[in-house]
């Protein structure tokens, strides 16, 4: 079988030639690939006192891990789509067929719309939240105010509380004051009661000592007056038998 393509290459440190129907430039990335492997390998410590053999056993074996790490994350991508999904469908050097390639552009044309219409919704989300937020300010601004108002207010009643306070406390000392007056003045009353008791009792008793000296139903002043007439006229009737007496008496 005659290969289209050959190409002097170095491999894992030996000059060869490959010969494929591939390009030039595939063969030549392979190539490169593996010289690249084999290279990391020389560079390792651990790998100072190995042959050249052994280097290219080696990179073969990280070659054939790549490889089975790869398929490992195909599979794994496989089983992110729908279960319709065959990999048999694929074309020629295409992970994909054709169907999958479409059915994968139209989910991806509804995920972008979709996209489209939440970014819209967030834009609008974004205004009102702007909004709001400037409410909130604003809101926040005047709550601020009513509270500073508020708290002025609980200031001055505070002080208009004190000043009442005070003027209370002032005026219990004044009544205070009042009652112990109140209570002089009644201890006073109770003693003029008691003295005005006294002299009504006196006044009784003086009516009662008067009633004893009236005679014949006259007050006592008529029987004064006539007791002082008898009196008189014991006095006018001794004197006139005094100046009618003749007897002399030497001088």
């Amino acid at each position: 079988m005659a290969y289209k393509n050959k190409v002097s290459l170095r491999v894992c440190g030996r000059n060869m030639t490959l010969a494929g129907n591939e390009s030039v430039e595939y063969m030549t990335k392979v190539a490169n690939y593996i010289e690249e492997k084999a290279q990391e390998l020389r560079n390792s410590p651990s790998s100072k006192n190995l042959s050249p053999q052994m280097i290219s056993v080696l990179t073969s074996i990280n070659i054939a891990d790549d490889y089975y790490k790869c398929l490992d994350e195909i599979e794994r991508i496989k089983s992110l789509f729908p279960k319709g999904f065959n990999a048999s469908k694929a074309e020629p050097g295409m992970l994909f067929s054709s169907e999958d390639v479409e059915d994968l552009k139209s989910k991806i044309e509804k995920l972008t719309e979709d996209l489209h219409k939440s970014q819209e919704e967030n834009a609008v989300l974004s205004q009102k939240n702007m909004l709001l937020s400037a409410e909130n300010k604003i809101n926040a601004e005047n709550i601020e105010k009513e509270e500073r108002d508020l708290e002025s207010k609980i200031e001055i009643a505070n002080k208009e509380k004190s000043f009442m306070e005070d003027k209370l406390s002032e005026l219990q000392e004044k009544l205070k004051a009042i009652e112990e007056e109140n209570n002089k003045l009644k201890l006073s009353f109770e003693s003029l009661e008691g003295e005005n008791k006294g002299l009504k009792a006196e006044v009784e008793r003086l009516k009662e000592y008067e009633e004893l000296f009236e005679n014949d139903g006259e007050p006592l002043e008529k029987n004064k007056d006539a007791e002082s007439k008898e009196v008189t006229e014991s006095i006018n009737s001794k004197e006139e038998d005094i100046s009618s007496d003749d007897t002399e008496f030497p001088l």
